[in-house]
């Protein structure tokens, strides 16, 4: 009588099993880390606009007429030369400057960023910021 030998191996089904786990959890890590860079995106621009309003004030202080006359080479020379970067790729931009108020311009945020960006921002009811996350206004007098 022939004795049969045991083969030692992995079927095909086993395999698929693997490369169907192996691929649910890569995909599961770039969704976490897209999430987690946007979300570092945000903090940084929250950081920056904070650096923007600390820098106005400044100016606003020491000009006696207020926000009149700010503009972006203010906020540089105050907030020094990366006070405009802003994480999502095109800078900051300033806008129209009153005695009062002033804008700050925002491009290239995604629609995902700007709902955590008017989270972590509202809490300042100076600050108004237009939807779709294209312009945030600022005005002392709130």
């Amino acid at each position: 009588m022939k004795k049969l030998k045991s083969v030692m191996g992995v079927t095909l089904l086993e395999i698929m099993l693997v490369l169907a786990v192996a691929a649910m959890v890569i995909v599961m890590s770039i969704k976490y880390y897209k999430s987690a860079s946007e979300a570092q995106n945000v903090n940084a621009l929250v950081e920056a606009v904070h650096g923007i309003i600390g820098a106005a004030d400044t100016y606003a202080q020491s000009s006696g007429s207020g926000y009149a006359g700010l503009t972006a080479t203010n906020i540089t020379n105050v907030a020094g030369s990366n006070a405009l970067n802003n994480p999502f790729g095109a800078p900051l931009t300033l806008g129209a400057a009153t005695a009062t108020t002033y804008t700050i311009g925002i491009s290239g945020m995604p629609t995902t960023a700007c709902a955590q960006f008017i989270l972590k921002v509202q809490t300042n009811s100076k600050i108004t910021i237009a939807t779709p996350c294209t312009t945030l206004t600022y005005n002392s007098q709130n």
